[in-house]
């Protein structure tokens, strides 16, 4: 059975904007298919439409770039006032959100216009997930996780970071909001110590799933805001989290570490199921594609592995610097890739 259908893709994004469309093809010596220009300064995250016919692209450069995801054009260019961090896509595809700075703005796909604000985070916006066609999830350098109405901006559900101190003040959706508790362990969404990196939803959308600087991975049900479980990653994760992603299935959770380990958990236990050795860096983005997972590194390469056996089947050494995100179409297809390199390709 083929890694990845046979007509797989993927895309690669360097620092100076160049898009590279590029085959899975190992006896051609350049598997470059499509070459684009997109962006001023190096691209930090990257994103297909659930519909397939689209991609994103978020810079350094303070823009978020819509393109076909078939010729690689550029239907419409996004400002912002400061560089955008992270950028996700609703699950109807109508909606994208950007993180940038301390905001994240939600824009109307087809129109480029924005559709609402979602302010409250006193720190960078590290990540940001959608959970349906209208929740929206952030995470931010402030510990905090929040979630919000896309449609409206409206802040929904609101877990602080703490910073060991005894007593926290939390808000959940309810007639009364706030919420005093005297520790953090009586606290119903007792959040972060560390920084929040990344966040996911599970695949219907239920449970929200954080993993932060301070090595712990937190699950909130989604409509509430209440924390559900919490456990500490494994003693072999040195250092904190940078990336999650869930099985379809829902029974498994990837983990991209600062280390440069990737790990196949147990989502409701958090016991390790499979060890993916091979980066070198930090590991800053994974992705499923079916029974094969999706990595990038500080290493500047892209691996493919095999999801059971954890073996490495596939490098990409295109980059000239970090690949900072990667994302996989819908119909595993087609793989993006963004890199702070500086190189056109």
């Amino acid at each position: 059975e083929p890694l990845l259908p046979p007509f797989f893709q993927a895309a690669r994004r360097s620092g100076e904007g160049t898009l590279v469309f590029w085959a899975d093809r190992p006896q051609q010596a350049d598997p470059c298919l499509l070459q684009i220009e997109a962006h001023r300064d190096e691209v930090l995250a990257v994103a297909f439409s659930p519909l397939g016919d689209v991609a994103a692209s978020a810079s350094a450069d303070t823009t978020v770039k819509i393109l076909d995801a078939t010729t690689g054009k550029t239907l419409r260019s996004l400002g912002h006032d400061h560089a955008v961090t992270s950028l996700a896509f609703s699950n109807d595809g109508t909606l994208l959100a950007c993180g940038s700075d301390t905001t994240v703005t939600v824009w109307h796909v087809q129109t480029g216009t924005v559709k609402a604000t979602c302010k409250g985070h006193h720190g960078k916006v590290m990540c940001v997930a959608f959970g349906s066609d209208t929740l929206l999830a952030s995470g931010s350098t402030d510990k905090g996780v929040r979630t919000w109405d896309a449609a409206t901006g409206a802040s929904l559900a609101v877990s602080k970071g703490h910073d060991g101190a005894d007593d926290c003040t939390c808000t959940l959706p309810s007639a009364e909001n706030k919420f005093k508790f005297t520790s953090q362990a009586d606290c119903p969404v007792r959040g972060h110590v560390g920084e929040v990196t990344c966040l996911v939803f599970s695949p219907d959308g239920k449970v929200l799933v954080s993993g932060s600087e301070d090595k712990t991975i937190r699950m909130w049900e989604s409509v509430s805001g209440r924390l559900e479980n919490s456990y500490q990653t494994p003693a072999s994760i040195a250092r904190g989290l940078t990336s999650l992603a869930i099985s379809p299935d829902s029974r498994l959770l990837l983990a991209g570490t600062v280390g440069g380990g990737i790990k196949l958990l147990d989502l409701s236990t958090g016991e390790p199921q499979t060890t993916f050795r091979g980066h070198s860096h930090t590991v800053t983005s994974v992705a499923f594609a079916g029974g094969v997972v999706v990595s990038g590194s500080d290493d500047k390469t892209l691996k493919l592995w095999d999801a059971s056996s954890g073996l490495l089947k596939a490098t990409y050494k295109g980059h000239k610097r970090r690949v900072s995100s990667v994302a996989v179409s819908r119909d595993r297809r087609r793989i993006l890739s963004g890199s702070s390199d500086k190189n056109v390709f």
